[in-house]
């Protein structure tokens, strides 16, 4: 689809810039009841009122012409949305600075000192200050469980501890230890876990499936109406807002119908409308600045009314060119 792109410095006085659905309806004749369903061929549908001076009325009657009627096809944005918006919340960013630790079975774990976070390793703690804390100390240890099970890192390596740490205790005494403000990927036998100095065990999450994160925010597929994006950080709320537009192609725009929060993996899908008619851009996850592909409805548009001082009124009825 060749389309012409939308003039810089042309802009309207008024706008109407919305869907328009199609649907049908029947109304029993013995009841009255309404029956109504959905179909297919829903668009974009643009009112644009302008009042232009000499020399941008010349630009406007070239760009009328060129079109042709309704066998042109333009680029036409939404001029309530024209600032771009870049969603920069990313699961690198996240992993970065917060440093979680996850078991290799998915789980994390959490110190019941916090509503909900995760555990990350901060400058530790005396022992005994807080009632249910993972405490520091100056030791070294070595951990493993029952049957000789050993803890490692992601790498397959022992895991020990030196100088000042946070202990974690095992169900049979044993401590591990990690340097202050150290991330690190651990994994853990099945059925083994850990308690806080109290005693007290050490709640489990699911924590999605992976170590330390990484991605940035991507617009990575959909189909029908439902777009997926990826690469964010977890359990991010508003991360597109309703009422935002979406690019997912050239001349191709979307509306969101729902603000949209990431799961624990950083990925989540955006209900929209209209539907998804062409092969969506792999592409940096963005919102605003849309330009959707439409043509003329009628042959007068280039119809204008001409007063003193040089001042021409146009008005520019269009629909979205569907495929």
């Amino acid at each position: 689809m060749t389309a012409t792109d939308w003039p810089e410095t042309i802009y309207p006085v008024e706008q109407t810039f919305y869907i328009r659905t199609r649907t049908s309806s029947f109304i029993s004749s013995l009841t009255g009841q309404v029956q109504a369903r959905a179909r297919k061929g829903s668009r974009w549908v643009a009112v644009l009122d302008f009042r232009l001076p000499k020399s941008k009325a010349a630009i406007m009657d070239a760009l009328i012409a060129g079109l042709n009627g309704a066998t042109g096809t333009l680029l036409v944005p939404d001029f309530r949305m024209t600032r771009v918006r870049f969603v920069t919340e990313s699961m690198d960013y996240y992993a970065e600075s917060v440093g979680l630790t996850f078991f290799n079975d998915e789980y994390d774990f959490d110190d019941m000192t916090q509503n909900g976070g995760f555990l990350c390793i901060e400058e530790s703690v005396p022992l005994g200050l807080e009632e249910n804390s993972l405490c520091g100390g100056v030791f070294d240890a070595f951990l493993f469980g029952d049957d000789g099970v050993f803890l490692l890192t992601e790498d397959g390596d022992e895991i020990w501890g030196e100088n000042v740490g946070i202990p974690f205790l095992t169900e049979r005494g044993e401590f591990l230890t990690l340097e202050e403000g150290e991330p690190l990927d651990i994994g853990m036998e099945e059925g083994f876990g850990l308690e806080a100095e109290n005693g007290d065990d050490l709640l489990f999450q699911v924590g999605g499936r992976f170590f330390e994160g990484a991605g940035q925010p991507e617009l990575v597929g959909g189909a029908w109406n439902r777009l997926s994006i990826d690469g964010l950080a977890p359990g991010i709320a508003g991360v597109v807002l309703a009422g935002e537009a979406i690019q997912t192609s050239p001349g191709r725009g979307h509306l969101v119908l729902f603000d949209v929060v990431t799961d624990a993996n950083g990925y989540a899908q955006i209900q929209i409308a209209p539907h998804i008619r062409e092969a969506i851009d792999r592409q940096d996850l963005k919102t605003g600045g849309i330009k959707v592909a439409m043509r003329l409805i009628d042959n007068d548009a280039g119809r204008n009314e001409t007063k003193p001082p040089m001042t021409s009124t146009y008005q520019l009825r269009l629909e979205e060119v569907l495929p």
